[in-house]
């Protein structure tokens, strides 16, 4: 009977999920220890398991301090760990992450290109992107102006490849007014309405500079699709070509690589990816 009800207890507490787990063991070390001596002063004699001796308030006293002490060692030890976790978790995103736009690094983006040479680039889809004539801007409003414009750009563009793909996409500042995202099973065509969709946000809300002037961030792109014949590193740099085309022949426009096979272009650019 005493088991029972201790097993009841103990279950009903553990599932205050609003308690903290420290706190649920807490009590559950504490009905573990006080129920048995409370059922044998409750219990008639012949129910007794043990002697009286064992069962007097002086040891009830002497259980709940001990008790209540391995708790507060406990939860020092657990908010010392808690503490220890939540700076290792910071570091490792400050070095993953880029400190302005709190998009993923070229660090990160260069570990993901090891990561993806090793599987088949099929249905792996780069899109490269670059705000159009963003040192005209740092010229004429200066290089904290333009920090905001990255991050006027950055949240937009965050937001429109979380709303068309989820988790299926990763989102990348390269450098600079440089972004790139990375998506695994969608179509170009998904990314060029996902880009379409970026360029009309930006269209209708104009940023609007410290002196009051509005301005209109377009941005140029180049899209590249994987298929098994290609390495990673191929899609990247025709996303790279299609960009580069991008910039040179119609700004504001956003390239697929495939389109340039169609086309006589000296787009060739030596990379360092």
């Amino acid at each position: 009977m005493e088991s029972a009800l201790l097993i009841i207890v103990c279950e009903s507490f553990i599932r205050i999920e609003a308690l903290p787990l420290i706190y649920r063991c807490t009590l559950e070390f504490l009905i573990v220890n006080q129920i048995p001596p409370l059922v044998y002063f409750v219990l008639p004699g012949k129910y007794h398991a043990m002697s009286a001796t064992y069962f007097t308030f002086a040891s009830i006293i002497d259980v709940t301090l001990g008790t209540l002490l391995m708790f507060a060692v406990a939860n020092v030890y657990v908010n010392f760990l808690t503490k220890q976790y939540e700076e290792l978790r910071m570091a490792r995103y400050d070095v993953s992450h880029d400190g302005l736009t709190n998009l993923l690094n070229y660090d990160s983006f260069h570990s993901h290109m090891n990561e993806l040479s090793q599987k088949s680039s099929k249905h792996q889809i780069i899109c490269i992107l670059d705000i159009d004539d963003f040192k005209k801007l740092n010229d004429t409003y200066g290089h904290l102006e333009g920090n905001d414009v990255l991050v006027y750009f950055t949240k937009r563009l965050f937001v429109e490849v979380k709303a068309h793909f989820g988790e299926l996409a990763s989102v990348y500042r390269f450098g600079g007014e440089e972004f790139c995202i990375s998506v695994h099973g969608v179509t170009v065509e998904d990314c060029l309405e996902m880009t379409d969709k970026l360029a009309e946000e930006l269209r209708t809300k104009d940023y609007v500079t410290a002196t009051g002037d509005k301005i209109t961030v377009t941005f140029s792109g180049g899209i590249a699709l994987g298929c098994d014949k290609k390495d990673i590193r191929t899609v990247l740099r025709e996303a790279d070509k299609a960009l580069y085309y991008s910039k040179r022949h119609k700004k504001g426009s956003v390239t697929c690589a495939k389109d340039l096979e169609k086309k006589s272009t000296d787009t060739d650019m030596p990379l360092s990816y």
